[in-house]
């Protein structure tokens, strides 16, 4: 019988891979924005910060999910929004 390799033995993790690289279509898509205003924003070094892996941009999904949370409105018990929650 063979001994269970690193992989087989690992803990599983709820949910995606925060260190999970996204292209830039694919983030686009999660924030559905135009591809053309997430290359916008990365020219003017605004936005989620992002890696350059030779020519390909990759975005980590932990720094896109920290982007939504910024964006985040809280509500009050009145409904007054307040934003960064």
């Amino acid at each position: 019988m063979a001994t269970p390799t690193q992989r087989d033995t690992a803990p599983t993790t709820d949910g995606p891979d925060p260190l999970q690289l996204l292209d830039e279509r694919e983030v686009a898509e999660l924030l559905r924005i135009p591809l053309q205003t997430l290359r916008n924003h990365r020219s003017q070094r605004r936005g989620i910060p992002f890696v350059r892996l030779g020519r390909a941009v990759r975005y980590k999904r932990a720094d896109v999910l920290a982007y939504i949370d910024a964006g985040a409105v809280a509500m009050s018990a009145t409904g007054e929004g307040n934003t960064r929650a």
